[in-house]
């Protein structure tokens, strides 16, 4: 596969003039940019992306454009979503730790862009090929909460959970570090809203399991995503109900300590639910069902 002639990737190695490699980042990352054949033919650039924001002191602009190029990725084809999932575990590394930068352009390329992976479900699929290519057999969807069972169909944008699923079962999970998952929580209250709700939308997409659940649940995440819901951005309070949603489905005592941390929140979801954008009432009606199928919601 090879690279273009005109953009010399040698650039991107921590021995060359920096001013030389930030315009060999810039011009890479408007290569990507709307071009899924660009993006397949810088597939070998990736590893040298990740060298850059692992090896470098470079200034915070040559970081945004790495991770702003890194993200391109995942928004191309099957080849270059493909060839993340292969990498997925240092991607995701390398973006957490950039999360802890002074510059807050940094941050915010950092978290647009695991937004974008999970959002796009590469992590999930690289925990899965981690996964099945050490154990064999079939997964099994057994996981309920104790306190609770149903014969309901599941409600809500994640419809099985199990302690035997993939990612449950790999203890490799970035986002299951409980320092990780406090980082991202601290986030949920950034002053720039675009980092919060990219913050929001990592988190929702992070519990899918009972372990995930409980172990974002108590890393603090109820409280967080409790205050994004007077955000001014719908964006934000959106990322907050999903992730809300996602936290409480099917878990008597997540559903408890949400009503416990946050009094009259069913009053919030209630009024939430009479706005006029149809994916904010949904994602209250789905809070509100989870609060209401575990018997938790106050009677009047």
């Amino acid at each position: 596969m090879a690279i273009s002639e005109d953009l010399n990737l040698s650039a991107l190695q921590a021995d060359a003039d920096p001013e030389y490699r930030f315009y060999t980042l810039r011009c890479l990352k408007n290569d990507l940019i709307g071009s899924d054949q660009k993006k397949v033919q810088y597939i070998p650039a990736i590893p040298q992306l990740l060298s850059v924001l692992r090896y470098t002191e470079d200034k915070p602009e040559c970081y945004v454009q790495a991770i702003t190029a890194l993200g391109s990725f995942a928004y191309g084809n099957e080849t270059t979503r493909d060839a993340l999932v292969d990498v997925c575990r240092d991607v995701v590394n390398v973006l957490m730790f950039m999360l802890k930068h002074d510059d807050y352009r940094v941050v915010e390329a950092a978290a647009r862009t695991l937004k974008i992976l999970y959002w796009s479900g590469i992590p999930r699929q690289s925990s899965e090929q981690s996964y099945t290519g050490v154990i064999s057999g079939k997964l099994t969807n057994t996981g309920t909460d104790p306190q609770y069972k149903s014969n309901h169909s599941s409600l809500g944008p994640n419809k099985k959970r199990s302690d035997n699923s993939p990612s449950a079962a790999d203890s490799n999970d970035t986002l299951m570090d409980s320092d990780t998952l406090e980082l991202l929580i601290r986030l949920t209250s950034h002053p720039y809203g675009s980092i919060a709700e990219s913050a929001a939308v990592i988190l929702s997409k992070c519990c899918n399991t009972m372990k995930e659940q409980e172990a974002v649940a108590a890393a603090g995440g109820l409280d967080g995503l409790v205050c994004l819901l007077d955000s001014k951005s719908p964006k934000t309070v959106d990322a907050a109900l999903e992730a809300l949603a996602a936290i409480t489905h099917n878990r008597f005592l997540l559903c408890q300590r949400l009503l416990r941390a946050s009094k009259g929140i069913d009053k919030k979801l209630m009024r939430l639910l009479r706005e006029d954008r149809n994916s904010l009432r949904l994602l209250s009606a789905t809070c509100l069902v989870n609060l209401d199928r575990m018997n938790t919601v106050p009677q009047v």
